[in-house]
């Protein structure tokens, strides 16, 4: 907000809403290039003035058609600025982003909705080709027909771009399917269980009625901690503020000479502000720790077996769950799910068995099996099974944390890009016309990698990205052809319609 002012920009306002007159001021409207939205600025300006002229700034493209319909207002008399700025999509993290459409799955299955949905979607991801400045090599899941329409309009726009000189890496376009596992599991990170268990709205989490804001720019404690696991978060949150107390302590010492006083103050606020933030994250971790029921240890065990398929006898492993009457609906069906992925499909009878002995409400039984419409296998034999790369091993020793053994198939699935290994029976390649920039083929220069997933990323995807790009992420050497090393030398950006947490896919299911 300081920025905005600073600008002299003083007042911020919904175009949806009804707002007093103000035809002493000159108004910038940023609005998506959309009949609906042009409409609420055609309005402003029908009989009386809202605004002194109009600075108008658009997401993207203004189609020749809606160019017409706003050149016919009476509003375009007041147009004093018009610019397409290319950013049509939220830029959630500094390695995520999202286009802010949760209904987009449910739209992209409904014949009628489809092309145009898929349009747009196209639009959106040549937008972000250009905030990264170049062109991409494609690959796509070449088994699902979203993916496959979806690649084939993006490469038409990155083709038709002319502000993309040359190629500076790969766009992998990928449907939910490929792993359903991880926005169903419990994860056990800052992260992923503030999403989770806060049910936090994009970047705000709610603590005794206060919105706290989690951002990676203005929060270097969110930063820090957000990807680790949730026993080494507590540790280090208890030492750094021990440790920042013990500073401060020593700081308020003075030998009363007015330079020392002076340090004092200057150096104050700056301390004061850090043990805010500390004490924020400790109030959001002592929360998750009291949501966090001792049981879920055990449930993690049983989620990791079946997303690891690393258990012989999955059925009978959550029974005990399956009957527990303490346990919450939303849970049963996640066991379900992981259940019904781990077996790539249950016997209908069997399904419908599980589900009666689970307690679920018969009226939400529909959340489990139209995960059939998400191209992922729920009753035997209903759909083809979706192929996928090699699930690759992490060594036991390697791991910190018997609770989260599970490696992302996204993981996976940019580590055999970066190698050049995709399987063509799986992944298509449409390249790139543009030449490949002379800095990337001599490796002085990191290549880029996105990946967009059509149905949600999951928290644990969103880490890796991170985890790759810095080369904080640490497989064993078995994940690797006998001809490639672990040397991984990419930036990773990835991203989707919505953040893929366990109750948001849920109501993703239960909504068709």
């Amino acid at each position: 907000m300081s920025e905005l002012l600073k600008e002299k920009i003083v007042i911020i306002e919904d175009l949806n809403k009804k707002r007093r007159p103000m035809p002493e001021l000159n108004a910038i409207y940023f609005i998506t290039p959309r009949r609906m939205s042009l409409n609420l600025v055609i309005d402003d300006f029908v009989e009386k003035d809202q605004y002194k002229s109009i600075h108008l700034y658009l997401t993207d493209r203004l189609p020749d058609d809606l160019f017409s319909f706003l050149a016919a207002s009476r509003a375009s008399k007041k147009i004093s600025a018009l610019r397409e700025i290319d950013v049509a999509f939220m830029p959630f993290e500094s390695r995520v982003f999202l286009l802010d459409e949760p209904r987009f799955y449910k739209r992209i299955i409904e014949d009628s909705y489809r092309h145009r949905k898929l349009e747009r979607l196209a639009e959106q991801l040549n937008t972000i080709a250009i905030a990264l400045g170049g062109d991409f090599d494609m690959f796509y899941q070449s088994q699902i027909s979203n993916c496959v329409d979806l690649a084939s309009l993006t490469r038409k726009k990155l083709n038709q771009n002319g502000r993309l000189s040359s190629t500076i890496g790969d766009m992998i376009i990928v449907d939910r399917s490929y792993d359903p596992f991880a926005p169903l599991l419990h994860e056990l990170t800052y992260q992923a269980m503030t999403y989770d268990v806060l049910r936090a709205d994009g970047d705000i989490v709610k603590i005794d009625n206060r919105d706290l804001l989690l951002d990676e720019t203005e929060d270097k404690t969110w930063a820090s901690l957000r990807h680790l696991h949730m026993a080494d978060v507590m540790k280090k949150l208890a030492n750094e503020y021990e440790d920042l107390m013990a500073k401060q302590k020593g700081l308020n010492k003075t030998d009363g000479t007015t330079k020392s006083v002076a340090e004092l103050m200057r150096r104050l606020p700056h301390f004061q502000r850090q043990i805010q933030e500390l004490e924020r994250h400790i109030s959001i971790s002592e929360e998750l720790d009291k949501n966090y029921d001792t049981w879920i240890d055990d449930l993690c065990d049983v989620e990791q077996d079946l997303a690891c398929d690393s258990i012989e006898k999955p059925i009978k492993a959550i029974i005990p769950w399956i009957l527990n009457k303490t346990l919450s609906d939303e849970m049963k069906m996640r066991l379900i799910l992981l259940l019904c992925h781990n077996k790539k499909g249950l016997e209908e009878e069997k399904l419908v068995q599980l589900l009666k002995n689970s307690g679920i409400k018969e009226d939400q039984w529909k959340v489990v099996k139209n995960m059939r419409y998400f191209n992922a296998t729920v009753v035997e034999n209903d759909l083809p099974v979706i192929m996928k790369m090699p699930k690759r091993k992490q060594n036991e020793e390697d791991l910190k944390f018997t609770d989260s053994r599970y490696v992302s198939r996204i993981t996976d699935l940019i580590h055999y890009n970066h190698a050049n290994e995709l399987d063509d029976r799986i992944f298509t390649k449409i390249p790139s016309v543009k030449p490949k920039i002379s800095s990337i083929k001599s490796g002085t220069q990191k290549r880029k990698t996105i990946v967009f997933i059509l149905g949600g990323v999951a928290p644990s995807e969103m880490r890796a990205a991170f985890e790759l790009s810095n080369n904080t992420f640490k497989p064993s050497a078995s994940w690797f052809s006998s001809k490639n090393n672990c040397t991984f030398t990419s930036d990773v950006y990835i991203g989707s319609s919505h953040i893929a947490m366990p109750h948001t896919q849920l109501k993703m299911f239960s909504d068709i």
